[in-house]
């Protein structure tokens, strides 16, 4: 597109400040407060070739429905994604992932099988870590086969928290 731009807002949430990104595709991309907000956005540009410009209206619906998420208001996601980010495999899972209902958990070894490739779990775990849109892609609900909770990109804390929250009525 001519003049598509990346589109970014900042949002307070019981996990922190979350940096969201999007295009006119759809939101692209969430960015945990322990990870480095500036340099993600710059990558994003750079690997788009898109100029960036502070958030006016265009990310007003996913700020709301994350919102809604921590207020136990909403259960799942209706905003559009671009999901440009995640390629091949990853995007496999992620697929897979979004699958996963509100409230419940799965493991890496079950997402891999829905996957086709049942000795996967390795690679499952790479791509939950790697997972541009964190809460919207619920990677939060996968854990270990021994219900160990895992690895989360927002670290302990964030995995902990979005998992009690769904949990409690």
């Amino acid at each position: 597109m001519d003049n598509e731009r990346l589109f970014y807002l900042h949002l307070d949430t019981p996990v922190g400040k979350l940096l969201l990104i999007a295009t006119s595709v759809g939101l692209l991309r969430v960015v945990y407060p322990t990870e480095n907000g500036d340099e993600i956005l710059g990558q994003i540009a750079r690997i788009t070739r898109l100029s960036t410009l502070h958030a006016h209206n265009q990310l007003d619906d996913a700020a709301t429905e994350i919102a809604q998420y921590f207020n136990r208001r909403r259960q799942y996601f209706d905003i559009p994604l671009d999901k440009r980010l995640t390629q091949g495999f990853y995007r496999s899972v992620l697929d897979q992932v979004v699958k996963i209902p509100y409230g419940t958990t799965a493991s890496y070894a079950a997402v891999a099988a829905t996957t086709g490739s049942p000795k996967a779990t390795r690679a499952v775990g790479s791509a939950c870590a790697n997972n541009p849109l964190p809460i919207v892609i619920p990677c939060h609900r996968v854990v270990r086969s021994d219900g160990s909770k895992g690895g989360y990109l927002g670290g302990e804390d964030a995995k902990n928290l979005l998992l009690d929250l769904e949990k409690t009525p």
